[in-house]
Order: C-alpha cells, then structure tokens, then sequence
C-alpha cells in the first residue's frame, strides 16, 4: 500500500492504521518547525562565496547602502539650534552721541597750497633744522660753563691698579656683616656646627740687625761708677 505523507516522502507497505499514525507524527513535525520559525527571527545572511565575487562599490555609495538600514529609525546625534541673531550694530558714532568729549577742527581758512605735499616738506625740514640748531647751541653753552671752572676742566690721570689688589678688595666686600634693609637689620648666615674662621692679623718681622752696627752704651754706665 502507498500512502503520501508530507512532502515528497512516501511509505510503502503496512496497513491503513500504521500508515495514519506516520502521517499524524509528520504533520506534527512540520507544525512544530513552523512555530520554531516563528519565534526566531530571520537571518537572511549572504553567502561568503557572493561577497567575495561580487566587486566593491564606490565609497560614497557604499556609505549610501550602510546607512540605509538605519532610514527612519531616531538617531542619536540632535542637530545643533541655530545661533541666536546678531545684534544689529549701533551705527550712531560716538561724536554725535557724546559731543562734549570731542573737540572739533576745521580747516577752512587754510589754503590748499599750504596743505600740499611741498608744503609739508618744508615745514619738517624747517622744524628738523630748528631743532639742530638748538642742540648745537646747548652743547656750546656746555663747553663754556666747562672752560670757567678751571677745577672740573682740569684732567687727572691716576695710576692703574693691578688685579691682585682688586681681587683683595672684592674679597674684602664679600665679608658677611650685619646689613640694614628698609626698616630691620639682617645678619649674616650662620650654620649650626660650622666654625666661624677669625682673620688672623700678619706682625711685621722685624728684620734682623748687624752686630757691627748696634749702638753700645757701656762706656757710659762705666764712667758712671767711677763718679760714684
């Protein structure tokens, strides 16, 4: 006996009954894998060999195709408001507003001649020359007062020093003493534990005498004890 049972798959043999229970237990079968189908969600994904053949779109379109997923779905990126307006410029200047912090000047008794370029030339070199000539009249009443005052036109020369005795004054500066700054008194620096190093002063050697030439007194006591 040939019974069809779901789908192409076939049984051949048996009686009514077995072929009947076969063909509940297949329609169960594609029942339960039609609700399995349901509660997954489809996947359509595509296949490896496809990716790899087909050829790559351009970039901006490729962009195009990324994003399309993502059409009318909330993003979250908000676009920025729209800066406030600008406030309109005071086209009032300052003169007009506030005269009296102005002074004004005008130029109508002045002639164009005198407001050419020749014109301003001249009158900078004639104030460049005035100048000079008052510089050069400074320095010669300088020259005299000089000249009256035999004592401050009197050169004195004065021998060099030699950088042994500069070293030994620059030294003797540099010792630590109290200093007076503004309204306090600052001492030197003192360290715990360090021994204060005291200038010795150098005697000078008294230089060794001749015997030949010492003065000798005894001739003068002796007369003495004759006289006694």
């Amino acid at each position: 006996m040939k019974i069809e049972a779901s789908g192409s798959f076939t049984l051949k043999g048996g009686d009514s009954s077995f072929a009947g229970r076969q063909k509940d237990l297949f329609e169960k079968l594609s029942q339960a894998e039609k609700a399995c189908n349901k509660d997954q969600p489809s996947t359509d994904y595509p296949d490896v060999e496809q990716l790899r053949c087909r050829r790559q779109p351009p970039p901006g379109k490729r962009r195009r195709t990324e994003t399309r997923q993502f059409k009318g779905q909330e993003s979250i990126f908000k676009r920025p408001d729209l800066p406030s307006p600008f406030l309109k410029k005071n086209t009032i200047p300052d003169y007009v507003k506030n005269p009296h912090k102005w002074a004004k000047y005008s130029l109508e008794d002045v002639s164009e001649d005198d407001m050419s370029d020749k014109k301003n030339t001249e009158t900078a070199l004639a104030f460049l020359n005035e100048l000079r000539a008052r510089r050069l009249k400074e320095a010669e009443g300088n020259e005299m007062d000089v000249d009256d005052n035999p004592s401050t036109s009197k050169v004195s020369f004065k021998k060099p020093m030699s950088t042994r005795v500069l070293r030994t004054m620059a030294v003797e500066d540099k010792e630590e003493k109290p200093v007076f700054r503004g309204s306090k008194i600052v001492l030197p620096e003192y360290v715990i534990g360090q021994k204060v190093q005291k200038k010795v002063k150098k005697e000078r050697s008294v230089g060794k005498v001749d015997k030949s030439k010492e003065l000798k007194l005894q001739h003068l006591e002796e007369e003495a004890e004759d006289d006694e």
